[in-house]
C-alpha cells in the first residue's frame, strides 16, 4: 500500500477529510462510538469527534490527526472501494462511508480532533499533520438584521391593533346612529349630524342643538329599523326637534326644523373649513369663494348693513356639493368662522317676540357642485321665466346717473346739455336717473324749481329724445312737505309703539315718518302717487333709495298688529315692482329676482395707485343668488382722473346692465378728443357684450 505524498507545506494529498454532516442517515449509524462491526470476526470500535469539544480547545488545537484504512488487500477481489464480496460489503466501513465527490479516495482516511481518544482497529495508520488555519469567518449583520425585522414587525402589529381598535369604536358609533333617508347619519347621544355622498363619504358634519341643558325625548314610536324618514325629539321644555327627509329635484334634503315653545338660546353649527363656500353677499369684502370672512352672531336681515350686503339670500353651496337654505320667515341670526373657529352656526332670532318662533332650514346633498346649485336654484329661489324673458331688454338698456350733481347745481341744465350730445345716441333705449333731491320736499312727487326752473321744456326734450327718466323714490315723508299733514292727519304713518303719535326718524339729516303699508287705506295712497308718476310720457323707472329693515326703527307699531319688519319690506317692494318696468335699489332687500341689483363699486388707494376693488367678487355672488341684472354704482371719488374713469366706464360697461356716472370731467372736457376717447371705448367695449350675451 503506498504511503500519502506529502507536499511542503506538511499537507496530505488524497486524503479524505470526513466531515459529520457528510455522512448519511445510515452512515452515522454505523459510526457511533462502541458499535462493534463484524469484519472478518474482528471488532472495529471507533469513536468520532466529540460533540461536546470547547470553542476554546478547538481554538488552542493546532494539528490534525488523520486515519488510514488499508483495506485494499482484505477487502476481496472487488476493483472498487467497497466493492468486495456480498458478506463483507454490506458491513464494510468503507462502503458506507460518503466522501466528497471531488475528492479521489484510493486511500482513504478519516480526520478527527487529537484530543480525543480512538481505538483503531488492525491495519489502520494515524497520521498528524499541522492544522492549516482558516481564515475567520466575516461577521454577518444576522442580529442586526433579526433585531430590525422584531421591531418592524411588533410595529406592525400595533398599527393594526390601532386600526382594528378604531374600526370598532367607529362601527360601534355608526351602529348607534340613525340613518335618516339614504344619505344623513345622526347621533342621539351627541346630537351629531353626517351628510353623505352617494360614495357614502361625509361632506358636512354638524352639531344640533347646542346649549340646550334639558334632555330630549322621542316624540313617536320607539325606532326599530337603522334606516328611518323622520326623527322627532322634544325637550322637557317642550322645544321639538324635526329631522325629515325629502327628495327634491334630484336632489337629497333634509328639513331640521326646531319650534321652540319656550326661551332656549341654542345654536346648530356644521363646519367649513373642508370647503370652498359660495354666496352670502357681504359688499365691499365679498370675495368668491368666501375667504378671509367672519363674523360673530348677526341678524341675518337688513339691520346687519355694516356687515352684509345688498342682497340677502339665505343660500350656501359648498365645493362638496352640499346646500344650506334657511327659511326665513322666522328671524334668524348667523355666525361665521367666529374666532377662528371653522364653524357656521344657525340659530333663533329670540329678540322680538314672534308667534310660532321656529329656526328651519334644508341641508341637501347633490352630485357635485353644479347639480346642487342648478336644483336648489330651482326648487328655493325660482324664477318666472316668462318675466325674464320680457325683461331681457334690460340688457340693452343705458343708464346714466347724475347722482353727483350736489343741490346747488341747476341739474336740468347738466342734462340738456348731455341729451344734445352723441352720448344718448349710443343706445336706442337710454335712460337718466335723477339724482336724490329732485322733489320739492320728500314725498312731494313733485320736481324742485331751483333745479328745473323751467319743467315743461325740460319734459319736452327728454320725450323728443326718446329717453326715460329714473326716479329715486323713499317711503319718508319730511314735515315740510304738504303731503306729510295729509298722511298724520289720517292715520297713514307708523306709530309710536310707547306713544301711540306718528314716529319720526331721522333720515339724510332730516326729520321724517314712514308710511305705514300694513294700513290698506295709506297703501293705496301711496301707491296711487307711484301710479301717477308712472302715467307720464318721460316715466322710466323708480330707483329706491330707503327699503330694507335697517331703514325701520325700532319700538314701532304697525296697523296691523300682526305685520313684522320683514312683511313690510316685502310690502312696499311689490309696490315698485308692480308700478314699474325698471326698477332697481340700493338698500337691502330679498325675493324680487327680476328687479336690477346695485353693485358698489369702491375706490381703494395703494400707494400711488387708486383700485376699483371687489366688483367682479360681488357680481358673481348676486348673479350666483338668484339676480341676473346687476349694474355698477355710480363713480364716487374725489378728484377723480380721467384715466380711472375710463377704467371706471370700462368696467361698468361689462355689467349686464351698463349704469355709468356722467361725471363731471366729463362735462368739463365735453370738447377735448378724451371726451370722445371715453364713447368710442365704451361703444366698442358694448358691442361686444351684447353680440355675445346668452341669457
Amino acid at each position: 500500500m503506498t504511503e500519502p505524498r506529502k507536499n511542503s507545506s506538511d499537507t496530505v494529498e488524497d486524503v479524505c477529510l470526513l466531515d459529520s454532516t457528510e455522512f448519511n442517515q445510515e452512515d452515522s449509524a454505523l459510526l457511533q462510538d462502541d458499535k462493534v462491526f463484524e469484519d472478518t470476526g474482528s471488532e472495529l470500535p471507533l469513536l468520532l469527534p466529540s460533540e461536546t469539544t470547547n470553542a476554546e480547545d478547538e481554538q488552542n488545537n493546532t494539528t490534525d490527526t488523520y486515519v488510514k484504512f488499508n483495506l485494499g488487500e482484505e477487502a476481496g477481489q472487488g476493483d472498487e472501494v467497497g466493492g468486495g464480496g456480498e458478506d463483507q460489503g454490506e458491513n464494510d466501513l468503507t462502503a458506507n462511508c460518503n466522501f466528497v465527490p471531488t475528492t479521489k479516495c484510493s486511500s482513504q482516511y478519516a480526520t478527527v480532533d487529537s484530543t480525543d481518544s480512538v481505538r483503531f482497529a488492525e491495519h489502520t495508520t494515524v497520521f498528524t499533520v499541522p492544522r492549516v488555519k482558516s481564515r475567520p469567518k466575516k461577521s454577518t449583520p444576522s442580529k442586526e438584521n433579526s433585531k430590525l425585522l422584531k421591531y418592524t414587525v411588533a410595529t406592525l402589529f400595533i398599527l393594526i391593533l390601532a386600526g382594528f381598535i378604531s374600526v370598532r369604536v367607529l362601527h360601534a358609533r355608526q351602529t348607534n346612529a340613525i340613518l335618516v333617508g339614504r344619505l344623513i347619519h345622526f347621533s342621539e347621544a351627541e346630537r351629531k349630524v353626517q351628510l353623505l355622498n352617494k360614495f357614502k363619504g361625509i361632506t358636512l358634519t354638524g352639531w344640533l342643538g347646542i346649549n340646550l341643558t334639558s334632555s330630549f325625548h322621542f316624540c313617536q314610536p320607539k325606532i326599530k329599523e337603522q334606516s328611518i324618514q323622520e326623527l322627532c325629539y322634544q325637550s322637557q321644555r317642550s322645544t321639538k326637534l324635526q329631522i325629515l327627509h325629502e327628495e327634491k329635484g334630484g336632489l337629497y334634503c333634509y328639513s331640521i326644523n326646531w319650534e321652540i315653545s319656550q326661551v332656549e338660546e341654542f345654536l346648530d353649527c356644521y363646519q367649513i373649513k373642508s370647503s370652498n363656500w359660495y354666496g352670502m353677499n357681504i359688499g365691499s369684502r365679498q370675495s368668491w369663494p368666501l375667504k378671509n370672512f367672519s363674523t360673530d352672531h348677526i341678524p341675518f336681515s337688513t339691520e346687519s348693513s355694516d356687515i352684509l350686503g345688498s342682497v340677502l339670500e339665505p343660500l350656501w353651496i359648498s365645493s362638496d356639493g352640499v346646500g344650506i337654505f334657511v327659511n326665513d320667515s322666522h328671524p334668524f341670526e348667523i355666525s361665521w368662522n367666529s374666532s377662528d373657529d371653522g364653524l357656521f352656526c344657525l340659530l333663533p332670532d329670540l329678540r322680538q317676540p314672534y308667534p310660532d318662533q321656529q329656526l328651519h332650514y334644508y341641508l341637501c346633498q347633490g352630485n357635485d357642485i353644479r347639480d346642487t346649485y342648478v336644483n336648489m336654484k330651482k326648487i328655493f329661489l325660482p324664477v318666472n321665466q316668462n318675466e325674464l324673458a320680457k325683461n331681457n331688454k334690460l340688457l340693452k338698456t343705458m343708464i346714466w346717473s347724475f347722482e353727483e350733481n350736489s343741490r346747488n347745481i341747476s341739474i336740468q341744465s347738466a342734462i340738456l346739455n348731455f341729451i344734445n350730445s352723441k352720448y344718448t345716441h349710443t343706445y336706442n333705449d337710454t335712460y337718466i336717473e335723477l339724482n336724490n333731491n329732485w322733489q320739492q320736499s320728500q314725498g312731494d312727487f313733485t320736481f324742485d324749481a331751483k333745479q328745473f326752473p323751467n319743467i315743461s321744456e325740460f319734459l319736452r326734450q327728454v320725450d323728443c329724445h326718446n329717453i326715460g327718466i329714473i326716479y329715486p323714490i323713499s317711503p319718508y315723508f319730511h314735515f315740510t312737505s304738504k303731503e306729510f299733514n295729509v298722511g298724520m292727519m289720517s292715520g297713514y304713518f307708523i306709530r309710536d309703539d310707547l306713544s301711540d303719535v306718528t314716529k319720526l326718524v331721522k333720515w339724510q339729516n332730516k326729520q321724517m315718518a314712514i308710511i305705514d303699508v300694513s294700513n290698506p287705506n295709506a297703501s293705496k295712497w301711496y301707491l296711487d302717487k307711484l301710479l301717477h308718476l308712472s302715467t307720464k310720457p318721460e316715466f322710466g323707472g323708480f330707483r329706491n333709495l330707503a327699503i330694507g329693515q335697517s331703514y325701520i326703527p325700532k319700538n314701532i307699531r304697525f296697523y296691523n298688529t300682526s305685520y313684522t319688519i320683514k312683511d313690510y319690506v316685502d310690502k312696499m317692494a311689490s309696490f315698485y315692482k308692480n308700478s314699474s318696468e325698471i326698477f332697481y335699489y340700493d338698500s337691502k332687500l330679498n325675493k324680487h329676482k327680476l328687479l336690477v341689483i346695485n353693485v358698489k363699486s369702491m375706490f381703494v388707494s395703494r400707494g400711488k395707485y387708486t383700485c376699483i376693488n371687489n366688483v367682479i367678487d360681488q357680481a358673481l355672488t348676486v348673479s350666483m343668488l338668484g339676480y341676473p341684472y346687476i349694474t355698477l354704482s355710480p363713480v364716487k371719488f374725489p378728484n377723480i382722473t380721467q384715466e380711472l374713469y375710463m377704467r371706471y366706464i370700462t368696467l361698468a360697461s361689462f355689467m349686464p346692465v351698463v349704469r355709468l356716472s356722467y361725471s363731471r370731467i366729463v362735462l368739463k372736457s365735453q370738447n377735448s378728443t378724451s371726451h370722445y376717447d371715453i364713447r368710442n371705448n365704451f361703444a366698442k367695449s358694448m358691442e361686444v357684450l351684447i353680440s355675445c350675451h346668452c341669457y
